[in-house]
């Protein structure tokens, strides 16, 4: 929560020019990765919770805020996930067959997946020369005390 706020704060202040631009082959804009993340943990959180039923929303036409907070309330249902303990696995068709997946590799897909995108953007915002920050795990702790 705390790297997708910092790297907010920048890109919250992009022009909505610079924000929908992209900056590179199968990458897409900040826009679009903020877009494919929150489509991401939407799918993620729903096969968990076997909630299919409930609609993606339209993350296309959300303006950008509404965007972010919708990425920050699912970040949220995550953490709240994590507060409980869960014990049961989640299985998936692959190219190799049905695989199981315990939560606790659930969720390191989910940081890690987070955690390369966020690396994309931050390239993004300097590909069109604006200011970035790390976001590593030692400058959250400091940045935190």
């Amino acid at each position: 929560m705390w790297a997708n706020q910092v790297v907010w704060d920048l890109v919250s202040d992009l022009t909505d020019e610079e924000f929908d631009r992209p900056f590179g082959e199968h990458v897409g804009s900040i826009r679009s990765r903020y877009i494919h993340m929150a489509e991401g943990l939407h799918s993620w959180i729903h096969h968990w919770i076997a909630d299919e039923a409930q609609p993606r929303p339209d993350f296309m036409s959300m303006k950008r805020d509404e965007l972010f907070q919708e990425l920050k309330n699912l970040n949220q249902r995550i953490i709240d996930m994590l507060q409980e303990p869960v014990d049961k696995e989640h299985e998936i068709e692959t190219k190799k067959g049905m695989m199981r997946f315990s939560f606790e590799e659930f969720f390191f897909n989910l940081a890690n997946h987070a955690t390369y995108h966020r690396g994309q953007i931050v390239k993004g915002l300097r590909l069109i020369g604006r200011e970035a920050v790390p976001t590593d795990y030692i400058l959250y702790r400091i940045d935190t005390l």
